[in-house]
């Protein structure tokens, strides 16, 4: 019986509040205009602005449907949780493995990002040395320990995570305010702006795989906008810590829509910004730097506020190296639990309640790939891998609605002809750019391909080995919308008898709600306190018993501690249950003050008749 009751609960916990949601997505997509600024100068030039502005349509569309089905799905794997439920399982694996190849990569390529800012104070850490196919050098050493670091916070908890990424976010979004505020105040020229945006893609031949007979700087220009896309990249962040977010009914659509507004502000606010400030090809030239190079131009406070620059450039890129670990844990371990990959994944520490083995496999890889050095040529692999997710999240939505009709949505997208506009427009919007993305680059086209081709070999023996259909939905219809599943602590003291207790919990909820039983135990004695918890378990159990057998769903645990401690463990929950106050045993049940402060507006105070 114990047994059954610790596989029960050790589950992902629900630690992440509103801005840590918000800095999650922010994180992951913030960091990317640290480098794409200058990167998109280079292909689009004075069309850069443009570039950033077709790219946006993508993200803001893709961004609000997440919005409206994390909320209403919040489950850790996200696109492949939606991608399964609406069409099936070998769907979901798709998008799941997609998401997988973007997260690994993001690992990788932002720690090594955030190390090269980290160079700009310590220029030692910039050394890199070949030796045979792969790099060595303060660099990669630098690189290693930044990731190592990101998967030990990462097992110890996502709270921990979280607030990381909160602490490295703030200063981020303070700095890119001063540039824009100061830029536009002293050295934004519109003359210099007008000149520019006429410049449609640059006039010079790139590393690019051109189409003959099509205009040079057109072909630049597009490919300029499949790489202003890579710096939406990451909104699908806040989704794979859905079933890790308090309230996420509430949370999740703020916390969507606030990323959204804040990345489309600085991404087209910078890009405007930029071709005012400086000639673009000032901009193209310093690939690896563009923020600090625009923050130099700035009058008066340039040379200090570059420094800020390049330590908010660490930051955020650690930051986004921290979602990494975070996304491709959460979506290995939702895919081993929908028999998508081994079940080897899908175990959660029975103390830190993260995805240990999916964190250290996964983190590992990403540590491996900082060998290999030149990532440049396959970042490619990480916008490719996202825009093909974007696909299934727009297709999803449109598809979700028709299915789950009934399904209470928190927020909805605006409909067109009853079919949610966000859907329309993102699914068009991400066919024509993954098209682009195709056709233009060819490292992305050829390594995405074989990643696809791989991940499907993978998977068919894998369930073909375990006797379960490739294609079939084994696991859809335990997708349920969120409002079947509101989650309540019910404090159940010794004294009120099984059967009554269960009495009142059926009077007070219905089957939509998962009722997780507990009571608080304390003793100085460790004798005292085991069978303290077993008296405690074994009353637990006899009212969990009464309501399985009228098909409620119920774990059941004991806090061990103080009153603090059953505030703390409360906090998470939609909503807290307690039996009113009343003599039980002939002594007198207090409710703790500190659980009444902590708890307003969400506690349920049930009578005992």
């Amino acid at each position: 019986m114990r047994r059954e009751r610790r596989e029960e609960r050790v589950a992902l916990k629900r630690d992440i509040g509103w801005f840590g949601s918000f800095s999650m997505g922010y994180a992951d997509v913030g960091a990317d205009i640290y480098v794409a600024l200058g990167l998109v100068a280079l292909y689009a030039a004075g069309g850069s602005p443009l570039a950033f502005a077709l790219a946006a349509i993508l993200y803001v569309a893709t961004g609000l449907s997440y919005a409206e089905l994390a909320s209403t799905y919040p489950y850790a794997g996200g696109v492949q949780v939606y991608s399964m439920k609406a069409f099936n399982d070998l769907a979901g694996f798709v998008a799941g493995w997609m998401m997988l190849l973007a997260y690994t990569v993001d690992i990788t390529l932002f720690a090594m990002a955030s190390a090269g800012y980290l160079s700009y104070f310590i220029p030692s850490i910039g050394e890199v040395t070949q030796v045979g196919p792969f790099h060595v050098g303060n660099l990669v050493i630098t690189t290693l320990i930044m990731i190592s670091f990101l998967i030990i916070v990462n097992i110890i908890g996502i709270k921990e995570s979280s607030t990381l990424n909160e602490m490295m976010v703030v200063p981020s979004l303070l700095v890119q305010s001063a540039i824009l505020l100061l830029g536009l105040l002293f050295n934004f020229s519109l003359p210099l702006f007008l000149s520019q945006i006429t410049q449609i893609g640059s006039p010079h031949p790139l590393d690019v795989s051109y189409i003959p007979f099509m205009d040079l700087r057109s072909q630049n220009f597009i490919y300029g906008v499949t790489l202003a896309m890579s710096s939406y990249v990451g909104i699908a962040s806040i989704a794979q810590a859905a079933e890790e977010t308090k309230r996420p009914y509430r949370w999740i659509p703020l916390a969507t829509k606030l990323s959204v507004l804040m990345v489309l502000v600085y991404a087209l606010g910078l890009s405007i910004l930029s071709m005012g400030m400086l000639p673009w090809e000032h901009l193209a030239r310093d690939l690896e730097s563009p923020l600090v190079t625009m923050a130099r131009r700035i009058a008066y406070v340039g040379e200090p506020l570059s420094y800020l620059v390049a330590f908010t450039g660490f930051t955020v890129n650690l930051a986004s190296a921290n979602t990494g670990v975070v996304g491709v844990s959460r979506i290995v371990f939702s895919m081993a639990k929908y028999s998508q990959m081994p079940s080897w994944f899908n175990q959660i520490h029975p103390r830190f309640r993260t995805p240990t083995r999916s964190i250290l496999f996964f983190g590992g890889i990403g540590m491996a790939l900082t060998f290999l050095g030149g990532l440049e040529k396959i970042a490619d692999l990480y916008t490719f891998a996202a825009l093909i997710t974007y696909v299934f999240v727009n297709l999803s939505i449109l598809r979700l609605r028709k299915l789950d009709r009934e399904a209470y949505r928190p927020w909805k997208s605006p409909t067109l002809k009853g079919k949610p506009l966000t859907g329309v427009i993102g699914s068009v919007a991400a066919l024509i750019i993954l098209v682009l993305m195709v056709v233009f680059h060819p490292i992305g086209r050829s390594l995405g391909t074989l990643w696809l081709v791989l991940g499907l070999l993978l998977y068919s023996a894998y369930r073909t080995r375990k006797g379960l259909p490739v294609t079939g939905r084994l696991h859809a219809d335990e997708v349920k919308p969120a409002a079947y599943k509101m989650e309540v602590l019910v404090i159940v003291p010794p004294g009120i008898p099984a059967e009554v207790a269960a009495k009142v919990l059926m009077e007070y909820f219905d089957r939509r709600h998962r009722l997780f039983l507990t009571d608080l135990v304390s003793a100085e004695d460790l004798e005292e306190m085991r069978q303290l918890e077993e008296l405690t378990l074994s009353h637990l159990e006899e009212v969990a018993s009464i309501l399985r057998r009228r098909d409620y769903e119920v774990t059941v645990f004991v806090i061990k501690g103080d009153e603090s401690s059953l505030a703390e463990e409360a906090e998470p929950y939609d909503f807290v249950a307690v039996f009113g106050r009343g003599k039980l045993k002939g002594k007198a049940y207090r409710l703790p003050e500190t659980l009444l402060s902590r708890m307003r507006g969400r506690l349920v105070v049930m009578r005992v008749r």
